[in-house]
């Protein structure tokens, strides 16, 4: 009986230690991010910029706070300290107090005032100098010619609703508008946002890069070519009205011209064919009416969000130059 307990016992001792390895499992880490390089020199440069601006930033921003608390401190001096320093002397106590919060008060809010329209002028040049850098390395590609960045780079809510992509638009963001030519053609891209009322807040429905040149195209019945992506797509919510001529797993052609089969033929399917969404091109929406072109290219933080704390990262701009180089050969089709 004695030997048959203390088998026993040992076996929970057994069972006891397997536990206790099992539970003592650490997890391998996690490797390292692969550290960024940057194959070209405008996307270099880009970064070099980034730092600068933001070192700047922080300077001024830790001066902001520090002058903040200072006049801060001068204000307790003023309102607290020197009427109990000069108790008998009520015109020299006024006096000192109202020169102390004078100049705290002006010194606050003039170096904040003064801060906020240097660090905004610094941040202008740095967009900038983003956007020439970007349409630099961009544009360098065979059959383009020299990108022609405009400042300040906008457009209005009249050009944005010419696309006739989005319907119930109230504001229109804007930035970056560049004028080039490929092959001679003349065109301009630019980043924006369009917004619809949603409540009391506005929601974009459309983010990314529009692109508009002249089009061969002269019906008034706009002909629309939407290529499908992915969740974060936002398709054009101004097609309802239109018929669909064509639907498969790349891309649906919607219109009611009686020409659409003549301007989205067998050569420009072709075309369409070799154009892919991907992690940055979320999606993509042709439009073309009364004698006008206008592609707009959905994407999504990646590229839209301006790098400022963080390091900037080439990728989003290296697909970008791909999606424009295989787009605008079916942009260059469209209007032959």
């Amino acid at each position: 009986m004695k030997k048959h307990v203390e088998k026993e016992e040992e076996k929970k001792e057994e069972v006891v230690v397997e536990s206790e390895e099992q539970n003592d499992y650490v997890p391998a880490p996690e490797p390292e991010p692969e550290p960024i390089v940057y194959k070209d020199e405008p996307l270099k440069e880009i970064e070099l910029e980034r730092q600068s601006f933001f070192k700047t930033f922080r300077i001024h921003n830790t001066l902001k706070w520090v002058i903040t608390v200072v006049c801060i401190v001068a204000l307790i001096v003023g309102l607290i300290v020197i009427p109990n320093a000069i108790p008998d002397n009520e015109n020299l106590k006024t006096a000192l107090m109202l020169v102390i919060c004078i100049v705290a008060v002006v010194g606050t809010f003039g170096y904040s005032a003064f801060c906020k329209r240097y660090i905004n002028s610094k941040m202008r040049r740095y967009f900038n100098f983003y956007y020439r850098k970007t349409a630099e390395f961009a544009f360098d590609q065979e059959g383009f010619g020299e990108p022609v960045v405009q400042e300040p780079g906008k457009i209005d809510i009249d050009f944005f609703k010419e696309t006739n992509l989005y319907k119930d638009i109230i504001s229109v963001g804007s930035r970056g508008l560049t004028e080039f030519s490929y092959n001679g053609i003349p065109m301009r891209i630019v980043e924006c946002a369009g917004n619809i009322k949603d409540g009391a807040r506005e929601r974009p429905v459309f983010v990314g890069k529009l692109l508009h040149c002249a089009g061969k195209y002269l019906g008034e019945q706009a002909i629309v070519v939407y290529f499908k992506g992915n969740d974060r797509a936002l398709p054009p919510t101004n097609i309802t009205e239109l018929k669909i001529i064509e639907d498969n797993e790349k891309y649906i052609v919607y219109s009611n011209s009686p020409e659409v089969k003549k301007i989205i033929n067998k050569d420009i399917k072709k075309i369409m064919n070799t154009i892919d969404m991907n992690e940055y091109l979320v999606d993509l929406a042709i439009s073309m009416h009364d004698g006008k072109l206008f592609v707009c290219f959905g994407y999504d933080d990646p590229l839209m969000v301006l790098p400022l704390q963080n390091q900037f990262n080439p990728k989003p701009n290296e697909q970008y130059k791909k999606d424009l180089g295989s787009v605008i050969k079916l942009v260059e089709a469209l209007n032959k």
